[in-house]
């Protein structure tokens, strides 16, 4: 069933890639969002860091400027998560991919955001 744009973070999207499912998402998600600091995050490794190719590369992905950050919301979590959680709040994505545990609880409890860790995909 296909559902509507998820905002990926960079744990996700390297996990898939590693296991070659990344694709995966292309088929379940018709937009998968980008923030820059999670493309930042995956770069970081170099080109040559772990799924940075596939990820690069998978041309369905849309890179989302950042968006403005809630102070406590970056206080709390690394660039990538607390990127993904505001551009979904701010661009009115319901759904975002997060596997860090106290991410997912803010995006819940606090931005009332689905989530789905890389497991929930496959």
């Amino acid at each position: 069933m296909l559902e509507g744009p998820v905002v990926c973070d960079t744990g996700p999207l390297i996990a898939l890639s590693l296991v070659d499912h990344l694709q995966v998402l292309q088929r379940l998600y018709p937009r998968g969002l980008v923030p820059r600091a999670v493309l930042d995050e995956v770069l970081a490794g170099g080109s040559e860091g772990p799924g940075c190719q596939a990820i690069l590369g998978a041309d369905w992905l849309e890179t989302v400027e950042d968006v403005a950050l809630d102070p406590l919301l970056a206080a709390e979590l690394g660039a990538g998560e607390a990127a993904v959680i505001a551009s979904a709040y701010q661009l009115g994505a319901r759904l975002v991919l997060l596997d860090d545990r106290k991410a997912r609880r803010i995006a819940v409890a606090a931005y009332k955001l689905r989530v789905k860790g890389s497991a929930g995909v496959l």
